[in-house]
């Protein structure tokens, strides 16, 4: 009687009819006869990714990534850190399921993978962020390359990029390189998602001082709204030039900033 080998899971490269290179996903058991030698094997063949890309995030995963830039870093190389966030996950779970998502994630890590210039390593450092190094890239190289992931990415979803230079602003360490390229990605949402942005210093103080107000204002509502103050704004007849009323108009100095727009701290 033939027995029952451990289950098997492997993945290797395979070239298509056009040429691409694709992952396969080869999955099953494997069959003996009574001499121990393999009869059979009865699985599934799938499109896939590599193990090491997993569908859930890894600290393993972020430090190696911050080791590499790390040592991209040590070496003063021109370069960018790309990291890519896909648009509205949570959504696309809702709306197609959590297999959709998860098999979409994979797909996004294997296109930017081909798409990158370079043999770098793609590195899942959140739920749906991915991140790469590209060393010896420009702006161009590194903007023409999310184009092209775009592009293949297109009908199953949206990407929004930040990306910032390994030597432009004398990053210190990859934890601040990581960092500024997160900044760069939250100014990519913030003006509607499915764009790529550099990182400048003008979006790192604004992010600053962003947080810094939030900090101030939550202060003030827990000690009696200390910092705000009522203006009265006159309403008048245009044709008599009367008073008739008063609009009042909420206003906040800042201890450190001075007195802050409602444009602002709304």
């Amino acid at each position: 009687l033939a027995k029952k080998y451990d289950a098997y899971d492997l993945y290797y490269r395979a070239v298509d009819r056009n040429g691409e290179l694709l992952w396969i996903n080869s999955r099953g058991k494997c069959f003996a006869g009574p001499d121990g030698r393999p009869l059979y094997v009865l699985g599934r063949l799938s499109r896939a990714v590599p193990a090491e890309l997993p569908s859930s995030a890894s600290d393993f995963q972020i430090a190696e990534l911050k080791k590499e830039t790390q040592k991209l870093l040590s070496g003063i190389k021109d370069g960018f850190l790309l990291l890519v966030d896909v648009d509205d996950l949570k959504s696309i779970n809702l709306k197609r399921g959590r297999d959709f998502g998860d098999a979409l994630l994979k797909d996004v890590a294997h296109v930017i993978q081909n798409e990158t210039p370079g043999d770098q390593r793609c590195f899942r450092v959140n739920g749906d962020w991915f991140s790469i190094n590209l060393p010896g890239a420009s702006s161009s190289d590194v903007t023409a390359a999310f184009g092209r992931i775009q592009q293949k990415l297109s009908g199953q979803c949206t990407l929004s990029a930040g990306c910032v230079s390994y030597t432009d602003y004398a990053t210190p360490d990859a934890d601040t390189l990581l960092q500024y390229a997160e900044i760069a990605l939250d100014t990519s949402k913030a003006h509607g998602k499915n764009q790529l942005n550099f990182f400048s210093p003008e979006d790192y103080e604004k992010r600053l001082r962003t947080l810094e107000l939030r900090e101030e204002l939550e202060a003030s509502v827990t000690s009696g709204f200390r910092g705000f103050s009522l203006c009265y704004q006159p309403q008048i007849f245009s044709g008599s030039y009367d008073l008739y009323g008063a609009e009042a108009l909420l206003r906040y100095t800042s201890p450190r900033l001075g007195p802050v727009s409602p444009v602002e701290f709304v």
